[in-house]
């Protein structure tokens, strides 16, 4: 019999108020069915409990030193700051990336032009995004 997939999935989760997070929660169970899932947020003290007690939970820090550990790392991003980090791991490290917006120019537009003043990277980011 084949060993199943191991699975590293990085994504917003409960109690975080967000529709992705929810979708994300309520996609595990099916996941963890073929598969052996570690989840990877960024603060598993603050998971929900029955997610915390239901799959191995890691720092979302800890992905890149453990990617050996997997077969495939899957990233949930939207257009929210909440998937900053989870998008820059996704740049670095592919995996299967679910985008549940098209256009994720808004919360890179935040960050960059708001959180950094780099006017410059958002006109590289935009010309990236949109060709």
């Amino acid at each position: 019999m084949p060993q199943p997939l191991r699975l590293a999935f990085a994504s917003p989760l409960p109690p975080t108020r967000s529709g992705i997070a929810d979708f994300s929660a309520a996609l595990l169970p099916y996941l963890a069915a073929g598969a052996e899932l570690t989840l990877f947020v960024d603060r598993p003290d603050l998971l929900a409990p029955a997610l915390q007690v239901t799959y191995p939970c890691h720092p979302l820090s800890e992905l890149p030193a453990r990617r050996a550990e997997f077969d495939l790392p899957i990233y949930q991003i939207g257009n929210n700051s909440l998937h900053a980090a989870i998008y820059e791991m996704a740049l670095r490290y592919p995996g299967l990336t679910v985008l549940h917006d098209l256009d994720l120019s808004q919360f890179r537009g935040h960050e960059l032009l708001v959180e950094q003043g780099d006017f410059a990277a958002y006109g590289r980011e935009l010309a990236r995004e949109l060709g």
